[in-house]
């Protein structure tokens, strides 16, 4: 795209805004930035000051499913929109009607066109671009089976509405344009009118039925998932974020957090993501790392390497953690909550869930057992576990591990890091960067990937001390005797439900989709 083309659709989104109620204050401006490839920005043309309105957006000014002109088509298909349609699904299809159907006759035509043609998320990138990426766990979660799963539904949609005469045939790579707008771009605007408290219970209800892409439409869960024009403008950045948006019944206002200069950038957050996520879910990086970045072990680098240092076969510790996952007892002492997972979160300021010290005590200790581990039957390594879970959850709750705690998460957190490979820090100067984005776009990529293995790297380093930092260590032997004292077979089957006192770190959570 020209110059003077990008500037002719900023001018007439610009004058757009006016005439759906969007109010933009006279301190900023819409500027072109792509010299900082980073298409348009917010730009502050006077100081503003902190809590001063910088744009407001009214409900009607939201493109969703309610206010689209799929709805108009007929009542079935408006009442479908709002109880019966997935999110997603119903805001692709009121997107590609708008956009393959209305076209310039949309109210949203002058919207829709400053939204990007091009995306560097990762469900673009080439197989030979991902490798640069390894070993990173972003790699588990590219939901490409997923995508293509939700073009299937949106095509039979489109013949359930009656409406793919209308929009025409809808390519997969027209499909993947309008998701990643939504990916990018959407909010989930509260429309319940319920308090936050219960909103957040019936979130986390949510996540662990569903996991993160909730299926839920309008009606059962009380949000909706919008696109917010003027909002899109904003860049993001976990460092110099200074502006905040708010809901309320009528829309939306968007205040500026912190005192912002003339001449300086508007920025948003699009949620506290790492790197990884950050370049999975919008396609660029923080050169300098998000202040959300963490990297993962793995729960097979625990059991590997609690397999190596004790001589211990795999099959014995996986026989355990499934009984730690599925036994009901074990859950009880657990208050229910998932310790037993599949990766551990390492954060860039040194901290790490306690769910890792948790699981690495009990499998600790159950390796001590002066009983042959291999060769209890199911029921009592089972009564054998529940002691022990028992015991290391007092232990836990009143912030103390055992020395062993402490040598196995540094073993495993070394294990982890010898899976990357030779860091490239070196490459990451903004003298490279800027020079590399002149280059051809895998060449970009390819120092994308490296900025987010050396931001996961130093997560991963800086959490070597991880469980001294949380947790008061104490003898071994300690614990061993408090636990070990009795044989399994002596142990009581029942314990009583116990309130899990283990402060757990915030959930890396987005404000701005539900992907």
């Amino acid at each position: 795209m020209t110059g003077t083309e990008f500037e002719q659709i900023t001018d007439k989104f610009v004058e757009w805004l006016d005439t759906v109620g969007i109010e933009v204050s006279k301190n900023v401006k819409i500027a072109d930035s792509r010299s900082d490839h980073q298409g348009r920005c917010m730009v502050c043309v006077e100081d503003v000051k902190e809590g001063d309105q910088l744009f407001s957006v009214p409900n009607e000014a939201l493109l969703n499913v309610t206010t689209g002109s799929l709805g108009e088509v007929s009542s079935e298909i408006k009442e479908a929109l709002v109880s019966k349609v997935e999110h997603w699904e119903g805001l692709i299809l009121t997107i590609l009607y708008e956009w393959k159907y209305q076209g310039e006759k949309s109210k949203w035509w002058p919207y829709l066109k400053v939204l990007p043609e091009e995306f560097d998320t990762l469900i673009y990138w080439e197989d030979q671009e991902l490798e640069n990426l390894k070993p990173s766990l972003v790699l588990e979660r590219l939901g490409i089976e997923e995508s293509k799963a939700m073009y299937e539904r949106v095509g039979e949609l489109m013949r359930e509405f009656k409406v793919e005469d209308k929009i025409g045939e809808v390519s997969y790579e027209e499909f993947q344009r309008v998701a990643s707008w939504i990916m990018a771009y959407s909010f989930d605007k509260d429309i319940s009118g319920g308090d936050d408290e219960e909103e957040e219970e019936q979130e986390e209800q949510e996540e662990a039925e569903h996991g993160d892409e909730t299926p839920n439409s309008i009606a059962t869960d009380g949000s909706i998932k919008c696109m917010i024009a003027v909002a899109d403008i904003l860049n993001s950045d976990t460092n110099l974020v200074n502006a905040n948006i708010i809901y309320d019944d009528s829309g939306l206002i968007c205040c500026a957090t912190k005192d912002i200069k003339a001449g300086e950038q508007v920025y948003n957050i699009y949620g506290n993501h790492p790197n990884a996520e950050i370049l999975r879910r919008y396609g660029y990086v923080e050169w300098n790392g998000s202040k959300y970045d963490f990297g993962e072990v793995t729960l097979d680098n625990i059991l590997n390497t609690l397999s190596e240092k004790y001589n211990t076969s795999r099959e014995v510790l996986d026989k355990a953690v499934d009984i730690l996952r599925e036994d009901e007892k074990v859950q009880e002492l657990w208050d229910y909550e998932d310790v037993v997972l599949d990766n551990y979160d390492c954060y860039a300021d040194g901290e790490i869930i306690p769910e890792a010290a948790s699981v690495i005590q009990v499998l600790y200790v159950l390796l001590q057992s002066p009983e042959n581990v291999a060769q209890l039957d199911e029921g009592n390594l089972t009564r054998l576990l529940q002691r022990i879970v028992k015991k290391c959850q007092q232990l836990l709750e009143s912030g103390r591990v055992t020395q062993s705690v402490h040598e196995i998460w540094q073993l495993v957190v070394n294990k982890r890091l010898q899976m990357y490979p030779e860091s490239k820090a070196d490459q990451l100067s903004e003298d490279n960067i800027k020079a590399t984005f002149s280059k051809s776009k895998s060449e970009q990529r390819k120092l994308m990937a490296w900025c987010v293995l050396e931001c996961e790297r130093k997560a991963l380093t800086n959490c070597l001390d991880g469980v001294t930092k949380q947790f008061k260590l104490i003898d071994d032997e300690k614990l061993l005797k408090n636990v070990l004292k009795r044989p399994a077979e002596s142990e009581p089957a029942g314990n009583g439900k116990r309130k899990s006192r283990i402060v757990k770190r915030p959930k890396k959570r987005a404000n701005n989709d539900d992907d």
